[in-house]
């Protein structure tokens, strides 16, 4: 789900505008107006939807005090934008993220002077320091406030599947190991050394791609914040489609690792597990082998059919023994 968040305000002369988004460079000047402009559509403050084209966005109309604006307030509006459908309780608690942003920048007397920052020469030295401290300030803010969205909406619609125990088990010969260097929002590839949980770090998220089985597994350290979790998972299809669309994806945490996912790195042997199911093999005697060897296959399966055919008609308690008078 790709997602945006925008602060918009009301310029005195030009109307409204977007003062800030994130991820930044994610709005087009033409998304841009059309977000700015749906603050027409509200007077008085709290939380509304609106669609257009194959995106919606989710509002928040409010008001701060101003010792600078007509009236003495600024007129603010957040927009959540999103390319898809959610549920009525992921919207829901959208708005309550909201209304927690406004009241935020409410609770803080000189917030307003930020959205001065494009007439910042016309004031004294004092008050541009003022403008430039808190534009730096609701950057900050619009971004927490995009990680909480993210982080909220990514547990409610995980892409990613659980590892089935019961899949074919990989071959780390053939395995090619990614760190996700967080830096530079990118995965890396290491060099790979044996055995493979040598790899694993708590501070560190690692891709580990098998071709044999057609494998993805994204491994997250315990440390790991949730941003470098979503960011990990954006790129991961980008490393998996060097190998091969088909090759699944699944996310593992560490402590709640699969066991296939264990036989993979060398936690767990794969003879161990094969062997616990493997019934003893029947001894019988010469005789019976002999017989057995002899008998078609086709043979044995009538044997069987009549044996199950008797084993249904006998009763489930034998008869009582006649007694001789």
């Amino acid at each position: 789900m790709k997602t945006v968040v925008s602060l918009s305000y009301f310029h005195r002369k030009i109307g409204p505008l977007v003062f800030f988004s994130y991820p930044k460079n994610s709005l087009n000047k033409d998304l841009s107006v059309k977000i700015a402009n749906i603050m027409d559509q509200q007077y008085s403050e709290g939380f509304f939807t609106h669609s257009f084209e194959n995106l919606k966005s989710m509002n928040y109309y409010f008001e701060i005090h101003s010792d600078w604006a007509h009236g003495n307030k600024e007129m603010l509006m957040v927009s959540i934008i999103l390319d898809q459908q959610i549920s009525a309780e992921i919207e829901e608690n959208l708005s309550r993220l909201c209304a927690e942003f406004s009241e935020r920048l409410q609770s803080n007397e000189e917030i307003y002077t930020a959205f001065y920052i494009n007439d910042l020469n016309s004031f004294d030295d004092n008050d541009k320091e003022n403008i430039v401290k808190n534009e730096a300030l609701i950057e900050e803010w619009v971004n927490g406030l995009y990680w909480a969205i993210v982080e909220y909406t990514w547990e409610k619609t995980e892409p990613f599947e659980v590892e089935d125990e019961d899949e074919d088990r990989g071959d780390y010969e053939f395995t090619k190991i990614y760190w996700y260097f967080d830096k530079e929002n990118k995965f890396i590839e290491i060099e790979k050394r044996l055995p493979l949980h040598d790899h694993l770090d708590s501070d560190k998220i690692l891709l580990f791609v098998d071709p044999h089985r057609k494998r993805v597994w994204i491994w997250h350290g315990r440390n790991t914040t949730t941003k470098m979790k979503f960011i990990a998972a954006k790129l991961a299809p980008t490393i998996r489609d060097r190998y091969g669309i088909g090759f699944k994806i699944a996310a593992i945490d560490e402590g709640n690792e699969t066991l296939g996912f264990k036989i993979l790195i060398g936690l767990e042997k794969e003879s161990d597990y094969t062997e616990a199911q493997i019934l003893s093999a029947y001894e019988g005697t010469k005789e019976d082998l002999e017989l057995l060897e002899s008998l078609s296959v086709e043979k044995i399966l009538l044997l069987l059919k009549k044996t199950k055919d008797r084993d249904k008609s006998t009763p489930l308690d034998p008869p009582e023994e006649e007694t001789e008078n």
